[in-house]
């Protein structure tokens, strides 16, 4: 797969201009899927013009970056905030992804004859209904197939959480354990290296150790109950 890029930094203080360039990979990683990225991400800059114009009084040449997403909102087939929106809806389904790829990452490690996407699939089902938030084995199947080359960036994100108001050093913490994954995830067979996103090769990441954690007793019961010895 192709480089997520990234955009130049932002003279406009404490602004991130590295946040929704990602996520728009992330609601939307197929090849096919350029123009909703940028029809999505173009919304979102105009969302964030709005909040720093009105929220923190910010005006003149310091949005003048903003401006240049303009021209992609003019083709918008529908209202920005919907289509912003729209897409915030796809990152509820799509972060199932995460849970998906967490789990083929614990039995690769600690159950290494259950690495099987349907076993992984099994389980999130199966702990979903559990937590109240069940979502169906036909559902997460659709989810695994569109969302898997960003599923990488979707665990970072959940394990180390949505980037604060810090800037620009957040997203990139969050692309160095994406990548930490992605790199063990493809050294481990579970991604075939053509079929993920990666970070931009010249932007400089310090990768970090990666946390597999062990199933837990309930889980673990799961697997034994559905793939008995």
């Amino acid at each position: 797969m192709p480089e997520i890029e990234l955009p130049a930094d932002t003279p406009l203080p404490g602004a991130s201009t590295y946040s929704f360039p990602v996520l728009s990979y992330m609601l939307y990683p197929r090849l096919a899927d350029a123009e909703r990225r940028r029809s999505w991400l173009a919304a979102a800059m105009a969302g964030a013009y709005v909040w720093w114009r009105e929220q923190e009084g910010v005006t003149g040449p310091l949005l003048w970056e903003f401006h240049g997403w303009i021209a992609d909102l003019w083709r918008l087939k529908i209202a920005p905030k919907q289509t912003y929106e729209n897409g915030l809806i796809r990152g509820r389904r799509a972060s199932w992804s995460a849970q998906m790829l967490a789990y083929l990452l614990t039995l690769d490690r600690f159950h290494p004859r259950h690495v099987r996407v349907e076993r992984a699939k099994i389980l999130t089902h199966e702990i979903s209904v559990k937590k109240g938030a069940s979502v169906s084995e036909s559902q997460l199947e659709k989810v695994w197939a569109e969302f898997k080359p960003v599923s990488h960036l979707w665990l970072a994100y959940r394990q180390l959480g949505r980037p604060g108001g810090a800037g620009n050093e957040e997203v990139i913490k969050r692309l160095a354990y994406a990548e930490s994954l992605r790199l063990h995830a493809e050294d481990r067979r579970i991604f075939d290296p053509d079929e993920v996103w990666r970070a931009a090769s010249d932007l400089p990441l310090d990768l970090p150790d990666i946390e597999i954690k062990p199933l837990a007793s309930d889980e673990a019961q799961l697997l034994d109950a559905y793939y008995p010895d």
